[in-house]
């Protein structure tokens, strides 16, 4: 038995029904695109403000932010001396969420060379806290650690 496909296509082609449903395969799609950009759009303009950033020089200070924000403490840190800054006791209402550390661009190649380690922190809850950071070994466990940062966070 022979079918001529071409014969079959072009008169589905004539078909006003066709058409619309071809229309159709190809909106469905792109409008699923549309929604997900939009929905993308939204969550990021949701977020309002951008995150909170705080260096050494916010090191005493009373900080507000909104809940549900990022906060990244910017410290810096030479990781090739064993030293890193860790949170000392409880950051609630923050959550620890990782650190990062990047080495200085200009000391790039360098053996040695330090950089800027990032904590972040997301505001989890309502309340207030004095958020303490300690420059250590981690392996040095009953040695004080030789800098600290502290700042008084409060998530409203």
């Amino acid at each position: 038995m022979y079918i001529n496909i071409d014969h079959i296509h072009l008169q589905l082609r004539r078909r006003p029904w066709f058409r619309a449903l071809c229309q159709c395969a190809l909106a469905i799609p792109f409008a699923c695109l549309v929604m997900l950009f939009v929905a993308g759009v939204a969550k990021h303009a949701a977020a309002g403000t951008p995150p909170v950033i705080l260096t050494e020089q916010d090191s005493g200070k009373t900080i507000e932010i909104e809940l549900g924000k990022n906060l990244f403490v910017q410290l810096p840190s030479n990781p090739t001396t064993g030293y890193q800054w860790r949170v000392l006791g409880s950051a609630a209402p923050l959550e620890f969420v990782k650190s990062d550390y990047a080495t200085d661009p200009q000391a790039a190649g360098r053996a040695g060379a330090g950089g800027t380690q990032t904590l972040q922190f997301t505001a989890k809850s309502p309340g207030k806290v004095e958020l303490k950071l300690g420059y250590r070994r981690p392996w040095e466990k009953d040695v004080p650690p030789v800098k600290t940062f502290a700042a008084t966070i409060v998530v409203k």
